[in-house]
């Protein structure tokens, strides 16, 4: 009887007290999990939002740069050949490409945390409506159970979110690398740009050269065909001066042979007339003078008149081998002299220019050497300017033969001259050692 009396007696638990301690106990880690949840929703949150604002920052970057470089190489692939221009638009479609794919993938990542963001918010309003309806005492272990069962499955799926947050990290490293190695080539393409303009305007210099040098052609061409024009002139003038030159030594030719005919019959007369008053002198002399006083005189006038005798036969066969009087074969020899001596000088200054003809070819050939061992921008101009230089040398090359010809026609006409002054020379049996001693020679030559 104590024994039960005392069973009956002793304090018995409450289970009211007991399961609202549990309740509080749940509360409180409920609201620790909550608390963790939304700190690591929200940590999730800031560190997308940054990555995503940065990778935002980078695209629109990537973006600005691309265009700038599609501009520049929109400029370069003026200048350059096709096979460049479609590897640089290869490499270009590539890159756009992998822009392309990288703003998919961040967007994608992008409504993934919004999803998460999403169901946490979903999942604690639904703890929280739990809690208000499972507030009972006698549904708080279930509740609890629920609620632990819950936070596992948002633990799990907050490490899933944090893993595929690493793996978003890890791409945007890769999207770091490939957005410097695209800042890398985009330096490599603008010293490849700056060089390629410097070409650009080194051959701009060097048409602008070229244009220069065409036009000193034109230039010096108009003056060589108006310098032919003028030798032309020149050379006709000189043809009919020559020409009239010789009707005008026919004419004084003939009127020599008339004047020398008359000469000749005066001459006779005068010498028939001295002849017999010579006689008649000395026939009145031999009468008046004694025997050897009329013997000396006889051989003196004989002496004398042999002398003027012979010089008179020597005159006359001149004047009968030229048809000419002393007198006019000295201006004769007079004219002919100057004449040669004119030609002389002609020769001298025809083979001057040619000389500075010949110096002009060498300079132009030394110019297409220099054209072909540089060479030209473009193929056409460079054949259009080496043939208008071929041209020009043609052209002096004709000039060339033309004073070459001149040359020896005027050989031709000195070589005339020259036998006529020695056929003059040997029908008048002229003493030729005076002529040696003067000139060191005994022929008419170019050089006397």
């Amino acid at each position: 009887m104590p024994l039960s009396s005392t069973s009956d007696n002793s304090p018995t638990p409450n289970p009211g007290m007991g399961d609202t301690q549990d309740e509080d106990t749940m509360n409180d880690s409920l609201k620790k999990h909550q608390k963790k949840n939304q700190m690591a929703s929200t940590k999730l949150k800031d560190t997308s939002d940054g990555a995503l604002t940065k990778q935002r920052f980078m695209i629109d970057k990537i973006k600005k740069d691309n265009d700038l470089l599609r501009e520049t190489i929109a400029n370069l692939t003026r200048h350059i050949n096709t096979s460049e221009s479609v590897a640089i638009g290869k490499k270009i479609n590539k890159l756009n490409d992998i822009i392309y794919n990288i703003t998919l993938k961040i967007q994608e990542e992008k409504r993934k945390v919004e999803n998460l963001e999403e169901h946490f918010k979903d999942i604690s309003n639904r703890i929280e409506e739990a809690r208000i309806e499972r507030s009972g005492v006698n549904v708080s272990k279930e509740s609890n159970r629920l609620v632990e069962k819950q936070i596992k499955v948002l633990e799990n799926r907050l490490d899933k979110a944090l893993v595929k947050f690493n793996e978003a990290l890890t791409s945007n490293k890769v999207l770091r690398d490939q957005i410097e190695n695209l800042r890398k080539e985009r330096v490599v393409f603008d010293t490849i740009y700056k060089k390629m303009e410097k070409e650009l305007q080194d051959k701009k210099k060097e048409m602008a050269k070229i244009i220069e040098l065409s036009n000193a052609a034109y230039e010096e061409r108009g003056q060589a065909l108006e310098e032919q024009k003028n030798v032309k002139r020149q050379h006709q003038a000189e043809l009919e001066k020559i020409e009239e030159e010789r009707e005008q030594l026919d004419r004084l030719l003939k009127e020599a042979e008339k004047v020398t005919e008359k000469l000749q019959q005066r001459e006779l007369e005068r010498r028939e007339k001295e002849i017999q008053e010579s006689a008649e002198m000395d026939r009145k002399k031999l009468l008046r003078s004694t025997n050897w006083s009329s013997a000396g005189n006889k051989s003196r006038t004989t002496d004398a008149n042999e002398k003027r005798k012979q010089l008179e036969d020597r005159f006359a066969k001149i004047e009968e081998a030229t048809g000419k009087s002393i007198d006019e074969l000295i201006d004769h020899f007079s004219q002919s002299e100057d004449q040669n001596f004119s030609l002389f000088t002609y020769v001298n200054e025809l083979n001057s220019e040619i000389e500075k003809l010949e110096e002009n070819i060498s300079e132009m050939e030394e110019e297409i050497k220099k054209f072909k061992g540089e060479g030209v921008n473009s193929e056409s101009q460079r054949k259009k300017v080496l043939s208008e230089i071929q041209d020009k040398i043609n052209e002096t090359n004709s000039k060339t033969d033309l004073y070459q010809r001149k040359y020896e026609n005027s050989l031709k006409t000195l070589e005339i001259i020259s036998r006529g002054i020695e056929t003059i020379f040997n029908k008048l049996k002229c003493d030729p050692t005076s002529i040696s001693d003067m000139l060191g020679t005994t022929g008419v030559t170019e050089s006397n």
